[in-house]
């Protein structure tokens, strides 16, 4: 169950760190099969390096969750200034200023969405499983 939600999870973060990568390489002035096969390489080494972040030393699947909204939260919020670097790249028109509000907004709100996500399964891990801080052997203070 850990690998699975951890391959998911790494999939929707490869996919936010290609989008980002191909934002940088067209603005390097990267084209056509080029700037393919890096974005496919972004989105293949960030799927494979973000399902590995959260598999390490989780426990449980919850733990697994739990991590893959804290790291979702913290690629959409290095979106906004993706949507920063596409907006200057575009010409001088009307509507640039109306696309980067845009693009922050629905970044805001996946940051939002994604940090209620943490604090659901933060708190809900904590109603459901056994208190992992304590140890079995250790005898109870009186």
């Amino acid at each position: 169950m850990k690998k699975s939600i951890a391959i998911l999870m790494g999939s929707c973060s490869g996919l936010l760190i290609s989008i980002m990568g191909s934002w940088v390489f067209f603005s390097l002035n990267f084209g056509g099969s080029e700037a393919t096969f890096l974005v496919l390489g972004c989105f293949a080494g960030g799927w494979i390096l973000s399902s590995c972040f959260l598999l390490l030393g989780a426990r449980t699947p919850s733990k697994v969750l739990a991590r893959g909204f804290l790291l979702g939260a913290a690629e959409w919020l290095l979106m906004i200034g993706g949507g920063a670097i596409r907006a200057k790249l575009m010409e001088t028109m009307d509507g640039v200023g109306m696309m980067i509000a845009a693009s922050a907004m629905v970044s805001l709100l996946m940051v939002a969405l994604c940090l209620m996500g943490f604090a659901i399964v933060h708190f809900w891990r904590r109603k459901m499983e056994p208190e992992l801080s304590t140890s079995g052997n250790t005898p109870p203070l009186h």
